[in-house]
Formats: C-alpha cells, structure tokens, sequence
C-alpha cells in the first residue's frame, strides 16, 4: 500500500511538472500580450489575430515567407531534439555540441525572419542599423562552421555550400535592387523580379540550411543507435 502510494504521489508530482511545463509558457505569453496591449494602447486583436486577416489581406499573403519560417523551424526543432538524444545516448561531444549550437542560431534566425528584426525592430526601434544585424548574423555563422569545420568536412557539406550561396544571393538582389541595378525582364517589373529573386534565393537557402542539418541530425542518430548495443543503459555524464 506505501509503495502504491509512493508511486501515485510521484506520477503527480510528474504530471504538475509537465503541466507547468508545457501551459506555463503560454499562460505566461498571454498576460505579456495583454500588459503589452496596454502598454502600446493597441487593439488586443492586432496581436492574437494572423497577420494577414488584420490587414484584410489575401490568404497567400506571404505564403512563401510563412513555409521559409516553417523550415526554419523544423531546422532548430530537429538540431535541438537531436542535441538532446545525443546527449543521453551517445559520447558524440562534438556532434552534439554543432547541432545544439546550430539549433540556437537558427531559432534567432526564425525569430528574426518572423518578427522581422533586422529590418523593422532593429533600426526603428534599437537605432542599430539593419547592416550591423545582419553582419553580427554573418559572423555568428562565420563561428559556427570555422569551429566545426573539421566535422562539416566530413558530411554532406555540398548542400550547406549552395544554401550559403542562395543566401549570398539573395542579399546580393536587394543591394542591387536598392540602387536600380535589376532590370525588367519581359512582363515582370524590376521591382517584382527583384523580390522573387531576392526571396526566391531566400526560400532555396532556408531549404539548403534545413536539408544540410536534417541530413547531420538524422545520419547523428542512426550511426549512435548502430553503435549502441541493444538494451544498453544511456551513456552516463
């Protein structure tokens, strides 16, 4: 009778601790929403409504920016788990430690994309200017590959090369684009065809980064189960 006891007072104290866990956050993002409502004196709809329906805008309004923050996401979701199952089953430091620190560069850059930061928050309301964001971003991902170089060497390294030079296109256009250097080409404007280009390389970029590290998580994983003997403990720290 004790030890049922004992178990059903540890399964509850288990069970409030998942709940806080997983309804805390949100709870807590909800009166943050309604102190910063007040705070701003705006409309409590403009910030709990999708974007698109504020504005009466059509549904596929940003429909390409909306999947490039989905893949993002999936990216940072999927280094982040695999940083964890690494860590409990495996002694792939190294592994571990790239996918993690991936995992984190990539949710700020998912956080950027959606809040738009280097092109709004930053310079209108931090007075840094988008230029000094988007090296700071430049040089965290200069860091991140230097560091792991040895490691990306290894692996598919072919398709991180080409998201990298989508990006590096994609910022390219809207130099150019902001100096009247796209021309028009048949019926598109300079100005539509800058902004395909420049999200066009956007969108292959966010695919290359979320292929090249689902690649890394998935092959991370695989190769740790292989090396794991059947009914092994996890690997202790």
């Amino acid at each position: 009778m004790t030890q049922r006891t004992t178990l059903h007072s540890s399964h509850a104290r288990a069970l409030r601790a998942a709940l806080l866990l997983v309804y805390g956050p949100s709870v807590l993002l909800l009166a943050l929403t309604v102190w910063f409502a007040a705070w701003q004196g705006v409309p409590l709809a403009e910030l709990t409504r999708d974007g698109s329906a504020v504005a009466g805008a059509a549904f596929w309004t940003g429909a390409l920016s909306n999947i490039g923050i989905l893949l993002w996401c999936a990216t940072a979701s999927a280094c982040l788990l695999t940083a964890g199952v690494l860590r409990a089953t495996s002694e792939k430091a190294a592994t571990r430690r790239f996918v993690f620190f991936a995992g984190l560069f990539t949710t700020v850059l998912m956080l950027d994309d959606l809040f738009l930061f280097h092109e709004t928050i930053a310079p209108r309301h931090l007075g840094l200017p988008e230029n000094i964001v988007l090296l700071a971003y430049g040089l965290l991902a200069v860091a991140l590959l230097a560091f792991h170089r040895r490691l990306i060497a290894r692996s598919a390294y072919g398709i991180l090369g080409i998201g990298l030079a989508c990006f590096a296109g994609s910022i390219l256009i809207d130099r150019l684009h902001r100096v009247g250097l796209v021309p028009r080409m048949g019926f598109v404007s300079p100005q539509d065809l800058s902004f395909l280009l420049e999200d066009g390389f956007k969108l292959l970029g966010i695919a290359g980064w979320f292929g090249y590290y689902g690649w890394v998580c998935y092959t991370s994983l695989t190769a740790s189960r292989r090396a794991a003997p059947e009914g092994s403990p996890p690997a202790r720290r």
